[in-house]
């Protein structure tokens, strides 16, 4: 005890053997901690595409939803494949599709021949994340779309998908009873 006093009070500081044994250890720690980087890295970015995909997955459902809310039963609702035709209150034919990078809804203007665009824009989806699906048909004021999907651009993997989904068209029930 008197001899650890005696070190306490003495101000000559660290041997040179304590200094290199400290950064010695202070080496060994920083390369495990740079080791396990990119698979922190890796984890957190499939955490992130999680997240945004159940965001996508939300945003294109009501996407979805609300452009089939204003198809009307009653006149062509065509599926097939990968895309629906339909012709809403307006008397607009449209067509949802699936393709390879993402779905896209096309409504030909009044004095053009169509007017292309994505469901969901790549800002709301983020830059590497998109949607497909693989079927959709429709029966009997339902429309069911197969293996909804959200695909990472980047790695090329589905990050998540929803086997099965399925969409009331509004106004069916209303004419059936008519």
């Amino acid at each position: 005890m008197n001899r650890l006093r005696m070190r306490l009070k003495n101000n000559k500081g660290f041997t040179l053997a304590e200094l290199l044994i400290t950064v010695l250890i202070l080496l060994m720690v920083s390369t495990v901690v740079a080791a396990g980087m990119p698979s922190a890295v890796n984890a957190l970015g499939k955490v992130v595409d999680a997240a945004h995909a159940e965001s996508l997955f939300a945003t294109t459902y009501t996407a979805l939803r609300d452009e089939l809310s204003t198809a009307i039963p009653n006149r062509t609702i065509t599926a097939s494949g990968k895309s629906i035709t339909y012709t809403d209150s307006d008397g607009i034919v449209s067509k949802i599709e699936s393709k390879d990078d993402g779905i896209y809804i096309t409504k030909p203007a009044a004095a053009e021949s169509g007017n292309e665009r994505l469901l969901i824009s790549k800002v709301a989806a983020t830059e590497n994340l998109y949607m497909t699906f693989q079927d959709i048909k429709y029966s009997s004021g339902i429309v069911e779309i197969t293996d909804l999907a959200v695909n990472n651009s980047k790695t090329g993997n589905t990050v998540n998908n929803l086997k099965k989904v399925m969409i009331r068209i509004v106004g069916y029930e209303a004419i059936k009873a008519a």
